[in-house]
């Protein structure tokens, strides 16, 4: 930061005058460096900023304790909308209106008494208006007395409240393998295997897309999809995060519940992003955060971490509700909020870093907190996850289960080989059928692919009948077929040969037993009109 003799070149005289009588001393006598130079040396006496910081008003001690607490310098937006406006006054109307007698805020007594200045300072690659105090200056001040609003503290806020708690851990990673799978298969990513949220699949489908998993176009990329499959559940794990905090895409926030953000004006995704993730490295790993006192906080402490210079246009943001403008910064709750809030209860949660927590008695998320995984993602380490050491069990009727942490890529495969299944009571469920096969077979997948993951990765091998019916398929072709039908059921084996001897017979595929025949699709109305004409009255057990 600049020092008082750089804070002063620009001021006039007149300013430094007034200077002076704040802090008793002799104002500079000739208008050059040198006068510039001793004067800015006088005041930095230890003892004088001392004397001048006891007779400072209440605000104004309140405001330059803000800046103190943040290393001497506060977005000018933001010390200003704490604080209150400088006037700009011309040298000729500043000494006929005196404002240092008759300040209207505590930003014009700290200026008028050269406590603060203003600049611009480079943050995050981009400059910034920037309230500062002179670094030689603020070397000698005593520490503040007051606290300050505004405040960035260390930690916002933790409880010990008790919450319902939601983790999904490494749940993630089942996601993508369900994703890859619907992706290679032409598959619409609303399945059963997948969460029921929309906003969860689409975050799953943009994460895909950042780490070159698929393409922009939703075809998986092969050569990364299966070092992913392949790599160990932790380094996998923490890869999907890292290319998240690293993305570039503007998908969160595109993805804010109930707003429509105009990009234009804020910063770049990836440093609002990790702002808020800067605050979390901040947080006590498993304690619980309230939702709203903790986005409260964020708001004193770093409220313009969304948009660049803290300018907050009315037309910025709008709801997709009301379609109402909602940019300004009395809407910060609406705007700013919502993306705290969307964050951490969105993509970090879905990410397996935060845990929800709702109160006892129900209702909306209330609270989270940062899991143990989540606390090594965001330190940098890989986290720890379970094993994928589990079997995929073999059920009756050709139905195969793979229990969660069965291995990623054995999963990922056999479900390109089976019809999926929405039962997810013991894990991903899955029916081996022959339109499956076929399907598996466009794609190179053949029964012997089939057979060797089962006698790989199953919790008994294939039993010899269920092999030879694969091969049985795959020489010839289905051997049998199972197909709903409609049951013509009479009392008595008379009354069905009557039928059968009856026009009405044209409306029967053909006898299966004593007293019961398979009624043609369709049919089902006009053998029960048939029935009719022969004097009986069908009893109708379902919808025809």
């Amino acid at each position: 930061m600049p020092d008082l003799l750089q804070s002063f070149l620009d001021r006039d005289v007149g300013f430094l005058q007034i200077v002076a009588a704040f802090w008793g001393v002799s104002s500079p006598v000739d208008d050059d460096l040198t006068g510039r130079s001793m004067f800015a040396r006088s005041l930095l006496d230890a003892g004088l900023a001392a004397d001048l910081l006891a007779e400072l008003p209440l605000p104004a001690a309140a405001a330059l304790a803000d800046l103190q607490q943040n290393d001497g310098r506060v977005l000018w937006s933001t010390f200003t909308r704490r604080h209150g406006n400088i006037r700009e006054l011309g040298p000729g109307r500043r000494d006929r209106e005196q404002p240092h007698l008759h300040p209207v805020s505590a930003s014009e007594m700290l200026w008028y008494r050269g406590l603060l200045a203003r600049a611009f300072f480079k943050k995050a690659g981009q400059l910034h208006e920037y309230a500062y105090i002179p670094l030689d200056l603020l070397d000698i001040l005593p520490p503040p007395v007051r606290s300050a609003p505004g405040r960035s503290p260390t930690k916002l806020v933790s409880t010990s409240n008790d919450f319902l708690s939601v983790d999904r851990r490494d749940a993630i990673l089942e996601d993508i393998c369900s994703a890859l799978a619907a992706a290679r298969l032409g598959q619409s990513f609303a399945n059963a295997h997948l969460p029921a949220d929309p906003a969860a699949v689409n975050f799953i489908t943009q994460l895909l897309q950042t780490s070159g998993m698929l393409s922009e176009d939703g075809q998986p990329v092969s050569e990364n999809l299966k070092q992913h499959l392949e790599a160990p559940p932790t380094e996998a794990w923490g890869e999907c995060f890292n290319s998240w905090e690293r993305s570039t895409s503007p998908a969160d926030l595109r993805s804010i519940p109930g707003i429509e953000l105009n990009l234009e004006g804020i910063r770049p995704p990836q440093v609002v992003r990790q702002s808020i993730l800067r605050l979390l490295r901040q947080q006590p790993a498993d304690s619980w955060l309230e939702l709203e006192p903790f986005i409260a906080g964020i708001q004193t402490a770093d409220p313009e971490f969304l948009r660049s210079g803290g300018v907050f246009s009315p037309d910025q943001a709008r709801s997709t509700v009301s379609h109402a403008s909602i940019g300004e910064f009395t809407c910060w709750m609406d705007v700013e909020g919502a993306y705290i809030r969307y964050l951490l209860l969105g993509p970090l949660h879905w990410l397996g870093i935060t845990a929800i927590g709702t109160s006892p008695h129900g209702g909306s998320p209330a609270a989270v907190r940062i899991t143990p995984a989540g606390s090594a993602l965001l330190a940098g380490h890989q986290p720890e996850a379970a094993a994928e050491n589990a079997q995929i069990l073999q059920k009756a009727g050709a139905v195969l289960v793979c229990p969660p942490h069965t291995p990623r890529r054995a999963r990922y495969l056999l479900a390109r080989t089976a019809e999926w299944l929405p039962d997810r009571a013991l894990g991903y469920a899955y029916r081996i059928t022959p339109a499956s096969l076929a399907i598996a077979r466009t794609q190179s997948l053949h029964v012997h692919h089939l057979v060797t993951l089962l006698r790989t990765y199953s919790t008994n091998p294939p039993s010899p009948a269920f092999t030879r019916a694969l091969t049985r398929w795959e020489e010839q072709g289905p051997q049998a077929g199972i197909e709903p039908a409609l049951l013509l059921q009479t009392s008595s084996p008379e009354i069905l040969q009557q039928i059968m001897r009856s026009p009405a017979a044209r409306h029967l595929v053909g006898q299966v037993g004593p007293t019961a025949a398979i009624i043609q699709a369709g049919a089902g109305d006009k053998l029960t009109a048939a029935l009719l004409d022969l004097g009986y009255l069908a009893d109708v057990k379902i919808g025809l």
